[in-house]
């Protein structure tokens, strides 16, 4: 019996395998993982499901969509606006492959899955925000408090194009409506007052250094030290690139909202709908943290705004719906498949 033992044991350690609390430990986490993630992919899908359901009770999105003449132009739209949305998201996987470069390795298909995860997270959170915990699932276990930080800075980044974009917006809304509303004295200072304001944000975005020198004020992040000294590591030119880079992906993003309201609603002038559409970002960026699903503030702004330039309302909804389906409902089902590419949780062997 003792031989047996023995036997067994120098068989077990030669293969590597631990003891049997040790296995199912392991099994254990990777039955909890594959449930995880099957939660979380059922969860999208029903989520994206009620959306559609929604979207087609209250504003009978198929009938709109089957009145819309099928020829050669509204194929190369369709075509054009799934292509600018890969276009969107391969920026924002360039962008976190460049900022996690900055401090380990990290490979292209790991910062693909990474961003792609991270779509699937944002879904159900205000404004996104939960994409960072997505992304930083994808690194090691002595990365993630650095990568929830460089996550911080893209996000950063993002927000100031967006605000970039906002203020030129704002200055051609102000330019359209501010003389014949308020003047052109007050209109003029209001113009100058937002184009300081991007001044500012861009000053600070440079100087995020700064965000170490205050972190490492609170008593409790000083064990924190060496990641929170992760701000004071970027240097401006790659700050820069990604700056450039979240100006291209807000870009594209405008260019996906001409493309479909030109195959939807032709009839609309582009200035008018460059001009709403830029202004509905935008303030949908201003308001971060309000508890309602990110289609419904997107959509409730866009309708403000596009309602001052007399666009159809019903027709707009449809508009923001369909660009939400291409570039976050997609995406966020191929994110939920991706979820079953990598490990939640990391166990010892």
């Amino acid at each position: 019996m003792k031989v047996s033992k023995l036997i067994a044991r120098s068989l077990a350690s030669s293969i590597g395998v631990g003891s049997s609390e040790q296995l199912l430990g392991r099994s254990g986490y990777r039955v909890l993982g594959l449930f995880l993630k099957s939660a979380i992919s059922l969860a999208v899908i029903l989520f994206i499901y009620q959306r559609f359901v929604s979207a087609e009770r209250q504003l009978s999105v198929m009938a709109f969509l089957s009145g819309i003449q099928l020829n050669g132009s509204a194929v190369i739209l369709a075509f054009a606006a799934g292509l600018f949305m890969a276009l969107n998201w391969s920026m924002e996987v360039v962008k976190w492959k460049y900022l996690v470069s900055s401090q380990f390795e990290l490979t292209w298909k790991r910062a693909a899955k990474g961003v792609l995860s991270g779509i699937t997270f944002g879904l159900f959170t205000p404004n996104r925000v939960g994409e960072f915990f997505g992304r930083v699932l994808t690194l090691g276990d002595g990365q993630r408090i650095k990568g929830a930080l460089l996550s911080m800075v893209n996000g950063i980044a993002q927000t100031v194009a967006t605000l970039t974009f906002g203020v030129m917006g704002i200055v051609l809304f102000l330019f359209q409506f501010g003389p014949e509303s308020l003047g052109w004295i007050p209109t003029i200072i209001l113009q100058a007052t937002v184009l300081l304001t991007l001044c500012l944000a861009l000053i600070l975005y440079y100087r995020i250094d700064l965000f170490s020198e205050l972190l490492l004020r609170i008593p409790r992040l000083k064990k924190f030290s060496e990641q929170v000294q992760v701000f004071a590591s970027l240097p401006n030119p790659l700050l820069s690139k990604i700056y450039l880079l979240s100006i291209v992906r807000f870009a594209t993003f405008i260019v996906q909202y001409l493309i479909v309201f030109r195959a939807l609603m032709p009839a609309q002038g582009m200035l008018e709908v460059l001009s709403a559409s830029i202004l509905t970002l935008f303030s949908i960026t201003l308001l971060p943290f309000v508890p309602v699903p990110d289609l419904l503030l997107r959509e409730s702004f866009a309708l403000g705004y596009f309602e001052l330039y007399q666009f159809d309302p019903v027709g707009v909804s449809i508009v923001v719906f369909v660009v939400w389906g291409i570039n976050v409902a997609l995406p966020s089902v191929i994110g939920a498949i991706t979820l079953f590419t990598f490990r939640f949780f990391k166990t010892k062997k």
